[in-house]
């Protein structure tokens, strides 16, 4: 299972502040705002994923808000420590919905919290695609394919569903995300900070096909 570990949390405020800011987003989070992120994602691996493995793409079956005091299972392991990842066993992805999605909410707003999305994605494809999910080969290039799916929202090409205007500031944001998002443990499956923006660098400038 690929993902990110660690716990993060809302922000420098006081207590009472932190758990209605995380409560307000977890709201959110549970109604639309999460579902019309995946369709937008759902949208672009639909076009995408018969262009670079000759298949069809199957929609995930779920994408799962989850406490993390109460994480859910993923096959036949335990998820407990991480804050997002794909599940091949049970095909969803799953975010923590109280510290760890909130903050970065709070920090880079929807496109930062997208991106996020969009790694865990592009591993979704990997697994889905019979390739292997796990190490840094596979994260970098989950990276790669999240600067594919930016670009085809900077160049507004999957129709309805590219419904985010981006700008400079918000390529910034989502770069942090992958630098900031992430736990003592993660550097080793995942690749350098550096490595990381390169990927999805890569992706960016020269699309999905070269990831």
């Amino acid at each position: 299972m690929q993902g990110v570990q660690g716990r993060h949390t809302c922000g420098r405020r006081t207590a009472v502040q932190q758990r209605r800011r995380c409560c307000e987003w977890r709201q959110r989070a549970v109604r639309p705002d999460h579902q019309r992120r995946s369709l937008r994602l759902e949208d672009y691996w639909s076009k995408l994923f018969p262009e670079l493995f000759q298949k069809t793409w199957t929609p995930l079956k779920e994408i799962k808000p989850f406490d993390p005091k109460n994480p859910p299972a993923c096959g036949d392991q335990s998820t407990e420590g991480y804050a997002l990842f794909y599940c091949p066993a049970d095909d969803y992805i799953g975010f923590d919905t109280v510290g760890a999605m909130p903050s970065f909410y709070e920090r880079g707003g929807d496109f930062a919290v997208a991106a996020l999305l969009a790694t865990q994605y592009g591993i979704a494809g990997e697994s889905k695609a019979g390739e292997e999910t796990d190490g840094e080969d596979a994260s970098l290039r989950a990276d790669c394919f999240a600067g594919g799916w930016t670009a085809s929202v900077l160049l507004g090409n999957r129709g309805d569903s590219s419904s985010y205007l981006i700008s400079p500031g918000d390529l910034d944001e989502a770069i942090g995300a992958l630098l900031l998002f992430r736990g003592d443990d993660d550097a080793e499956r995942q690749g350098s900070g550096y490595k990381r923006v390169q990927a999805y660098r890569n992706g960016v400038v020269n699309g999905a096909q070269a990831c």
